[in-house]
């Protein structure tokens, strides 16, 4: 009989690339809303009442990083320094804003912070765009 362990240990790169296409797609879709409805000025808004510094230059930041890293995780591309903005970005989204929110309620923000804590330690897997160009050096 086949040992349980070492089949799932085999297929643990989709599981990785699973978490980075959910969470790719959460960060897209989140800037995609913010964007498409022309809510800057009142992300802008939010983080000026919520002290953050720069607030319409941390909004586009954000966004911007956001949009970008989650077009990252998804194809595997840079994904280490992809992550490590997103822990940038996210510390700063939880200690500014969502430490007073209570966990239920910020547990998105907890989330994509742990997801990116996982794939800086990680790696993107070796289903990634970041595993094929390694292989070529």
């Amino acid at each position: 009989m086949r040992d349980p362990n070492k089949f799932l240990e085999s297929k643990k790169d989709f599981g990785i690339l699973i978490i980075r296409l959910i969470f790719g797609y959460r960060l897209i879709e989140g800037m995609v809303t913010v964007i498409s409805n022309k809510q800057i000025h009142g992300l802008a808004g939010f983080f000026s009442d919520n002290h953050i510094p720069f607030p319409l230059f941390s909004a586009y930041s954000a966004v911007c990083a956001e949009l970008i890293c989650g077009i990252l995780f998804i194809i595997g591309l840079w994904a280490r320094q992809a992550a490590l903005i997103m822990v940038f970005t996210f510390t700063v989204a939880i200690v500014f804003i969502d430490i007073y929110a209570g966990f239920e309620k910020a547990f998105p923000a907890w989330s994509i912070w742990a997801i990116s804590i996982f794939i800086l330690l990680n790696g993107a897997g070796k289903i990634s765009l970041d595993e094929k160009f390694n292989r070529r050096k």
